[in-house]
């Protein structure tokens, strides 16, 4: 398991808070959470292979 601190990576010009939401393409292989605060992403190998976590953050208001 492997958390990764993304505090201050993830910013909006407007200072909106952003929501942020990670996928693991195959959760057979990795999981991935977003921590409650939003600070952190926490990655688990679950077996061997190969898999992308994608992470995307979104402005709430659209701008």
């Amino acid at each position: 398991m492997r958390q990764v601190n993304v505090a201050g990576a993830l910013c909006d010009a407007d200072g909106n808070n952003l929501a942020t939401t990670a996928a693991s393409s195959d959760e057979a292989v990795a999981t991935v959470a977003v921590a409650a605060d939003q600070s952190a992403l926490t990655v688990a190998g679950v077996a061997g292979g190969t898999a992308t976590i994608t992470v995307t953050a979104e402005d709430p208001e659209g701008n």
